[in-house]
């Protein structure tokens, strides 16, 4: 039996980059780039501009199987 859960998360980074400020507002402008650095290119899917899903390996505790799945917006 499937059961759907769903909940919404929101996370900010702040880093210092000193010297490459200039470099580093055209590499972020790149969003595919920049989350599938973030994510590793491995279960990681494009669905739409913007859209992107994200599989985690399965977890597994005595009978129970979970297999998250994060879609990204």
């Amino acid at each position: 039996m499937a059961m759907k859960l769903a909940f919404s998360a929101r996370q900010k980074l702040g880093l210092a980059v000193p010297g490459s400020s200039e470099k580093l507002g055209a590499y972020l402008k790149q969003e595919e780039r920049v989350v599938r650095l973030l994510l590793g290119s491995g279960a990681f899917q494009v669905l739409r501009p913007a859209h992107y899903r994200y599989t985690l390996p399965q977890l597994k505790v005595f009978q129970l199987q979970v297999q998250p799945i994060v879609d990204l917006r």
